[in-house]
């Protein structure tokens, strides 16, 4: 699974992330960047926040902007990505 197809899949749908933090502990996160899913006032605040190494999302169950970074997702919706995912598509 590579960078593109995970943005593909957080646009159309909720999708469950667990990824290693940066103070070394694991998060799972119900996430996604769906139109239909997130807020209109989210929407219409969110910026740019997401760098070439971090993605922004939309976490479901905290309803706020949450980040990963794409080299600490060790899985996603049950597919194990063991070596993070590739920035590059």
């Amino acid at each position: 699974m590579n960078k593109s197809e995970i943005i593909e899949k957080l646009k159309s749908d909720v999708i469950n992330i667990i990824f290693t933090k940066v103070d070394g502990s694991t998060r799972s996160m119900k996430a996604t960047l769906s139109q239909n899913i997130v807020p209109g006032e989210a929407t219409a605040r969110a910026t740019n926040r997401s760098a070439n190494t971090a993605q922004a999302v939309w976490d479901t169950e905290a309803s706020g902007w949450r980040s990963f970074k794409w080299d600490s997702i060790k899985e996603v919706n049950g597919v194990a990505t063991p070596n993070g995912v590739s920035i590059k598509d």
